[in-house]
């Protein structure tokens, strides 16, 4: 098993399609997903945020570890998989996270906060600072990275972005409870097959910093 990403293999990017095609019954998670998850998804995705979390911490001063998603939580199949970069001694559930995500149709990645402390530190961050908040979307916008939207299908990765309807993007956020900010590849897309990849996955990361220093618990 290699330990440099060299690109997501068809079979990876393909899995979610078949999944659904399965409804996500338990019966879908069959040996052929099992092993396509423990022989390409697993290690490619685990290479990819590896790489990341070393390059992010060399460039930041922090220092950033990345953790995978259980494939099938509680026997059930989850419909992404599902991995991310996370302040070391903290967790995807507990903090923000900078995710990849494999979907049906789409790979997506981009910054998360879901946690409900976690988001209401976060919106404090953000409070009161509106022009630094747009100037560091902005920033994410160049390298085509946006704020999105909840997705009404939820088993596709289709973006949905959005717009701020609210008087600031703090009381944005605070009412979708919730902060998703992306970009995605449909599963077609050659950039997703060679490991140049991780550079694209970095660019996004890196146009991310400026809004993650704002909502950051710790001092960059």
């Amino acid at each position: 098993m290699s330990d440099v990403f060299t690109g997501f293999s068809d079979d990876a990017l393909d899995l979610q399609k078949y999944l659904r095609e399965e409804q996500w019954t338990k019966q879908s998670w069959d040996d052929v997903s099992a092993e396509i998850w423990k022989e390409d998804i697993k290690p490619q995705l685990s290479s990819l945020l590896s790489e990341c979390a070393t390059a992010l911490s060399a460039s930041t001063g922090r220092r950033f570890t990345s953790e995978l998603a259980r494939p099938n939580p509680h026997g059930n199949v989850a419909k992404w998989f599902w991995g991310a970069v996370v302040p070391e001694g903290r967790t995807r559930h507990n903090d923000v996270q900078l995710f990849v995500a494999l979907r049906w149709g789409f790979v997506r990645v981009g910054l998360y906060v879901k946690n409900e402390d976690r988001m209401k530190s976060a919106v404090t961050g953000l409070s009161d600072r509106e022009e630094e908040v747009e100037t560091a979307l902005m920033k994410a916008k160049e390298a085509g990275v946006m704020p999105c939207g909840r997705i009404p299908d939820v088993s596709s990765g289709k973006p949905q972005p959005i717009e701020r309807s609210e008087e600031t993007w703090a009381k944005e956020f605070e009412k979708r409870r919730e902060m998703d900010i992306l970009k995605a590849w449909g599963v077609d897309d050659d950039d997703l097959r060679v490991s140049e990849f991780s550079s694209l996955v970095l660019e996004a990361f890196t146009s991310l910093m400026p809004f993650y220093d704002l909502i950051s618990e710790e001092a960059p």
